[in-house]
């Protein structure tokens, strides 16, 4: 599997989705399905792995909120290059916390998706910094920035596809003097490391204070004769990062 993605969509949300249909990105014919691309870009991503399992624990005191009545979409990406068919299957557990928690957990996702472009036959480093506000508003709590003092940052981890060398973030403080600190690395497209920031972090989670925020570097190869940008093909290229935060 390349991956696979639990959706959720906004909660006035007017497209009317029937319940348990599959729904095909492409048509046979290689060509897009409109009526499913149309709908791509309201998706929220809820949880999501290109590991063949994932366990996703949240600290104590921590869990997500899902309103009554919330439909999950299930999006399955498959890679096969032999002449067999494979067929695959996908399972989803998911636990009710068994208290109140203290924090709601929020899911972070930042796209780098204008920026992404990949010359042919050459090596592209593709740089993005989303500050303290534009991480807030990335992830539609643009109402809180008021009131936010501190983003907590429990989990990280990247998404690119096979034309991705290296994909690295940095934590940019608020002193412009000072060398931004790695806090995430990752140099394999297929299995990026799911990285936790409890017990053995400093802090129990990476905190982000206003004048701070994330830099996401990615560096590429694309070996082919064409220039690539954002798709959602496996040849073509990708630049994201994913995790959870809760704020104070």
């Amino acid at each position: 599997s390349h991956h696979f993605i639990l959706y959720t969509y906004p909660e006035d949300f007017w497209i009317s989705i029937e319940d348990s249909t599959e729904r095909h990105l492409r048509n046979p014919d290689g060509s897009y399905n409109e009526s499913v691309l149309s709908i791509m870009a309201h998706q929220i991503f809820f949880t999501g792995t290109q590991w063949s399992q994932l366990d996703v624990t949240f600290p104590e005191n921590v869990a997500l909120r899902i309103s009554a009545n919330t439909a999950i979409d299930q999006n399955p990406h498959y890679l096969n290059y032999s002449d067999d068919v494979i067929l695959g299957e996908v399972y989803t557990n998911l636990h009710f916390a068994d208290t109140e928690p203290e924090h709601i957990a929020e899911i972070l996702q930042l796209n780098v998706i204008e920026e992404l472009y990949l010359p042919p036959k050459d090596t592209t480093t593709i740089e993005k910094i989303f500050m303290f506000e534009n991480i807030l508003t990335e992830n539609g709590l643009e109402s809180s920035i008021a009131t936010t003092g501190k983003i907590n940052i429990f989990q990280l981890f990247s998404h690119a596809h096979e034309k991705m060398l290296e994909f690295e973030i940095f934590f940019v403080d608020s002193d412009p003097e000072t060398p931004d600190e790695v806090i995430y690395y990752n140099d394999d497209w297929e299995h990026p490391p799911i990285n936790y920031y409890g017990d053995t972090y400093p802090y129990d989670a990476i905190e982000l204070f206003p004048e701070e925020g994330l830099r996401l570097r990615a560096t590429y190869y694309n070996w082919t004769d064409e220039a690539l940008d954002f798709g959602f093909l496996s040849t073509d290229e990708m630049m994201i990062l994913f995790g959870y935060f809760y704020i104070q």
